[in-house]
């Protein structure tokens, strides 16, 4: 796991601190939660829990016995998966454009964090 998400959360930090130089830090981790970061990141754990299914179930395919293709962990993940996939994507639609909801929901928060509203 810790392989899988090594470029990503650097990239994520490295992000966190290009952006503190025009906010402060509370904001600039809160931007960690916009979007494309928060979404890279959660996505990450869908994709790795279908990778190790998939994986499974070649091992099964070979011969492998007590091999579980369908376990708790690698279930959740892909459950993560489907519900960010609706949230950020298709929570609006059709009335409104893709995604719109989700970055409202994350601007009233941020307005109630950092704005007082």
């Amino acid at each position: 796991m810790i392989g899988s998400y090594a470029v990503l959360l650097i990239w994520v930090f490295a992000e966190i601190f290009r952006v503190s130089e025009t906010f402060t830090g509370g904001e600039s981790v809160y931007y960690a939660f916009s979007p494309m970061p928060f979404g890279l990141l959660v996505y990450q754990v869908g994709y790795m829990s279908l990778c190790e299914m998939i994986c499974r179930w070649r091992l099964k395919k070979r011969g492998v016995r007590g091999e579980k293709i369908f376990t708790p962990g690698p279930l959740i993940g892909i459950g993560v998966l489907l519900a960010m996939n609706y949230l950020m994507i298709l929570w609006g639609v059709p009335e409104e454009s893709p995604g719109t909801k989700w970055f409202y929901l994350y601007q009233e928060g941020y307005k109630a964090l950092f704005l007082g509203k």
